[in-house]
């Protein structure tokens, strides 16, 4: 899989480019980028990006993720809409929802 890199200067959807002879795919983001919902913008990128055999065996990682950057559910539930579908549904069949911060 190539590297992947989600930036608002992105016009379209998806589009692959060679960067130093390697392949690279820019993405535009599924919801605006902003300061104080970097984290949570991040967490369900990945979600939605990451293979879900890699995000099991990584789950601890994402909880500390989740605790670290005290990502809550307001943030989550203010980005979902703008994400596909697979995101909350792997944040559910991960567990993760159970770990949001609650502040």
């Amino acid at each position: 899989m190539e590297p992947e890199v989600i930036t608002e200067k992105s016009t379209s959807g998806r589009k692959r480019t060679l960067l130093m002879g390697r392949k690279l795919t820019l993405r535009k983001p599924w919801a605006p980028i902003e300061k104080k919902t970097l984290a949570a913008n991040a967490f369900l990128s990945y979600l939605v990006l990451g293979d879900v055999g890699e995000l099991q065996k990584e789950s601890s990682l994402l909880r500390n993720y989740i605790r670290r950057n005290q990502i809550g559910t307001e943030e989550i539930s203010t980005l979902s809409p703008h994400f596909p579908a697979k995101a909350s549904k792997r944040l559910v069949e991960l567990g993760l929802h159970k770990v949001l911060w609650r502040g």
